[in-house]
């Protein structure tokens, strides 16, 4: 599903370069989760947003379900992550003058599915993460937590074939953490690719996880 061959991305900073992705090959089969981990500043979320198809990688190529995407036009991207791909960003990127229900919803808007078909939906997931009874609050009420539980319902609800989470745990309680990864193990089950950032030790050794992946220290 996933597939990169020497992918490279480097940012200039201060006048000098710095080499977050490094020429990485890298192969994600349909159906199974990676987990991404290292030290904070090894270049995970770079990885994930070049996986995400949220940033060009400097050189190097990069496939999804066969289709190279390395070059691709912007609005070819952002169709490709409407039809393919839900984020978990671990900033939420909720927004935070519209409902919760609202937000978990939106997503849906751009595939032409009408107001009651996906608020049902979503409403589905919100219950699923165990947050229903924040469905009509305006996210900016939420904790951390609940903010991060409403972006994984929100990853989700456009049924992606893959699915992109950058530290999902990283501000939930034991047991909303649980129904989180109950909720992936659900998604992989059903066929979806998975890909992880995370410090949470939850993750190692679970039956989620089929490779990892441990980037380097910054340099």
């Amino acid at each position: 599903m996933l597939r990169t061959e020497k992918l490279c991305k480097t940012y200039g900073l201060n006048g000098s370069s710095v080499h977050a992705v490094s020429n990485l090959d890298l192969h994600v089969p349909r159906g199974t989760c990676l987990l991404i981990q290292g030290p904070s500043g090894s270049g995970k979320s770079t990885l994930l947003n070049l996986l995400g198809c949220l940033t060009h990688p400097s050189s190097g190529r990069a496939f999804i379900d066969g289709c190279e995407v390395s070059h691709l036009p912007d609005r070819f991207l952002t169709e490709i992550r409407r039809q393919k791909i839900g984020f978990v960003f671990q900033s939420f990127n909720l927004l935070h003058g519209r409902s919760v229900l609202d937000n978990v919803a939106m997503p849906l808007v751009p595939l032409g599915i009408g107001l009651e078909p996906r608020r049902e939906k979503a409403m589905a997931l919100l219950r699923r993460v165990n947050l229903e009874h924040r469905a009509h609050f305006l996210a900016n009420r939420l904790s951390g937590g609940e903010q991060q539980r409403a972006a994984v319902a929100r990853a989700l609800v456009n049924d992606p074939a893959i699915v992109i989470a950058d530290e999902p745990n990283s501000n939930i309680d034991r047991h909303n953490s649980r129904l989180v990864l109950e909720l992936f193990r659900e998604f992989k089950r059903e066929g979806r690719t998975l890909v992880i950032s995370s410090h949470d030790p939850s993750f190692e050794g679970d039956e989620l996880v089929d490779e990892v992946l441990t980037m380097g220290e910054p340099p």
